[in-house]
């Protein structure tokens, strides 16, 4: 029970996204199979020359593999809320570290 309790906030992070992305995203099926074909295309390259041609390779293959999401599709919006979060979570870990 201890584990439940010590973790709770872990299991419960799909929620904090919206919500038609809630049911594909509390597995992490659809996770690692963005990993490996991030990993199948990176290995065809091999090198990136920067940071900026690395994003967009991964951008790409989010946006490929959001098609298939079970009819989730990311719009605008889901990236602006999306974007929100990751303030959110960037500020709160500010505040952790400053806190500590």
């Amino acid at each position: 029970m201890a584990v439940i309790t010590d973790n709770l906030d872990a299991l419960l992070a799909h929620l904090r996204w919206p919500a038609k992305h809630r049911k594909p995203i509390r597995s992490t099926n659809l996770l690692e199979r963005t990993f490996v074909e991030v990993r199948r295309r990176t290995k065809v390259i091999g090198r990136f020359p920067g940071e900026t041609s690395a994003l967009s390779l991964i951008w790409t293959v989010l946006e490929l593999t959001s098609r298939g999401w079970r009819g989730v599709v990311i719009t605008p919006r889901s990236v602006a809320a999306i974007e929100r979060l990751r303030r959110r979570q960037q500020a709160d870990a500010t505040e952790e570290v400053i806190a500590a």
